[in-house]
């Protein structure tokens, strides 16, 4: 963490911090609004872009990336707490080892995209859990609005939609016919704060998504991606499970030891209903990135996009459904 905080205060770096993820909050605020720029690649999404136009506009760019320092240190923190909801004295022993993994002690001093995305999901279902205990819709519906944020922060972060779902159902199954109203209006928040980007996308650029290079929703390059599909998916299994020379590659045996703790964890203390949401969480997340960037299942350093899905994905699918599965 202190490491991270003095790479907080450098300049940015030519990494995708200076290449890319500045670039599109360096447009915004330089021209005092959104404008569409074919020649310049990047993700047009705005989950976390318009906290780094907000520092920008207010002290330049080493607010903005203490701004994300200080955001991703707050999902350590977040991921702690929530461990302490599934086991007391588990919290601080899940936010070290958190913090200990490729994807935050690599990430930190960056203002990578996945750090965000895993506090936006980790708070997203610390809103679901409260909602269980208190019964309030105002948390179904903060849980909903933040599974939206981070959806539109990046197209790898699309697991995180299952929330409103889990949301909608536990609201209907608690509160009947007097939850309808809160139902529509979590998922009002939901389209809100996913859909604004694609929706401008769309009048923009003519498309919901961002071209991502590579990707089979950009005709330009899809010529350029290897098949079969199914080969690719053999080559992120190998990816995930081995260690590479980078630590970009080799996010994915903490993965793997994360992924089978959890489902440890679980399978002593939940129904099989649970485990398997979980299981499924972790193949349903592989179809998608395969459909919507398969040639990510190539590439060395994908393990971390599949890292912080599954708290997004899995977490709240296996404990909202475990708690509302006891509660009948």
């Amino acid at each position: 963490a202190a490491a991270g905080l003095v790479m907080a205060l450098a300049p940015p770096t030519g990494m995708d911090t200076g290449v890319y993820h500045f670039t599109i909050p360096k447009l915004i605020v330089q021209e005092s609004g959104f404008v569409p720029r074919d020649d310049v690649w990047i993700h047009k999404s705005g989950g976390f872009y318009m906290v780094y136009a907000f520092g920008m506009k207010l002290g330049g760019e080493i607010l903005a990336k203490l701004l994300a320092f200080g955001f991703a240190a707050a999902g350590l923190v977040l991921s702690g707490t929530l461990a302490e909801r599934l086991r007391l004295g588990a919290g601080r022993i899940a936010a070290f080892i958190v913090a200990s993994t490729p994807l935050s002690a690599g990430f930190l001093g960056y203002e990578y995209l996945e750090l965000s995305i895993l506090t936006y999901l980790v708070a997203g279902t610390l809103a679901l859990a409260r909602f269980q205990d208190s019964g309030a819709s105002r948390w179904a519906a903060l849980a909903c609005a933040l599974a939206g944020l981070a959806v539109s922060t990046k197209t790898s972060a699309f697991p995180a939609g299952v929330i409103l779902p889990m949301a909608l159902v536990l609201l209907l199954a608690r509160h009947r016919s007097r939850g309808i109203a809160a139902a529509a209006g979590s998922a009002a928040l939901f389209a809100v704060t996913a859909g604004f980007w694609s929706v401008w996308n769309l009048f923009a650029t003519g498309s919901l998504f961002y071209r991502y290079p590579g990707s089979s929703l950009d005709p330009l390059a899809a010529d350029g991606i290897p098949h079969p599909v199914w080969k690719g998916m053999l080559v992120f299994a190998k990816n995930i499970v081995t260690a590479g020379d980078y630590w970009t590659e080799s996010s994915g045996p903490f993965v793997i030891a994360g992924v089978a703790g959890f489902l440890l964890f679980l399978a002593s203390r939940e129904r099989l209903l649970t485990v398997t949401l979980l299981a499924m969480s972790v193949g349903g997340y592989v179809a998608g990135l395969a459909w919507l960037s398969p040639l990510h299942l190539w590439e060395p350093y994908n393990g971390r996009y599949l890292a912080p899905c599954l708290i997004g994905f899995g977490a709240p699918a296996a404990a909202a459904f475990a708690v509302w599965a006891r509660e009948q």
